[in-house]
């Protein structure tokens, strides 16, 4: 199992390599651990295409309710680690120093999403997750979170928005990364 795992991240590392900004890779086969069970097809499900989402670290900081998470303290260190701006960073002004705009294209097809970020565009969040009207519940294998997390969703037009429910919405990085803007439809 763990040759074929690390077979899985060569090749996605091979195909990430050949991908040219803001086009992100082709990946075929999902690290979560079971397909969705609810029958959806592609047609019937509102959240297949490409996704792309536009954020600052402001737009971060704003999505993560400080009262609502145990670890906020620490996420903020990683957001400044991840936005290059530990050294100006402080708890006041999380986000001092950085005027950046990133990134994001969610993948999303087969009950399977695929986060790119900018500015490298490497896979990240790699899950299988299944449809339950307007939420979807997903599972990553155990990558960067145990068990599933439950997203009540909304689709108008052509732009897509997620809020975590449950546990989920006191995982400041999941929160940060799902919440801090809008997806727009891209494909």
């Amino acid at each position: 199992m763990r040759k074929l795992i690390a077979l899985l991240v060569l090749s996605l590392v091979a195909v990430a390599c050949g991908a040219s900004e803001p086009d992100a890779p082709a990946v075929d086969e999902p690290t979560g651990s079971a397909p969705p069970s609810d029958g959806a097809t592609d047609a019937a499900d509102p959240l297949v295409g490409e996704w792309t989402q536009s954020f600052t670290c402001e737009d971060n900081v704003a999505a993560v309710d400080p009262d609502a998470v145990k670890q906020y303290e620490s996420w903020i260190e990683s957001n400044a680690d991840a936005w290059g701006i530990s050294e100006t960073a402080t708890l006041e002004d999380p986000c001092a120093g950085s005027n950046e705009e990133r990134t994001r294209i969610a993948r999303i097809q087969d009950g399977h999403i695929i986060f790119f970020e900018s500015p490298t565009f490497e896979p990240g969040l790699d899950a299988l997750y299944e449809l339950h009207g307007d939420r979807i519940t997903a599972n990553d294998g155990g990558q960067n979170f145990e068990g599933t997390y439950t997203f009540a969703f909304e689709v108008d037009g052509d732009e897509l928005t997620f809020v975590l429910v449950g546990r989920g919405a006191k995982d400041p990085w999941f929160v940060s990364a799902w919440e801090a803007a809008a997806f727009i439809r891209s494909t």
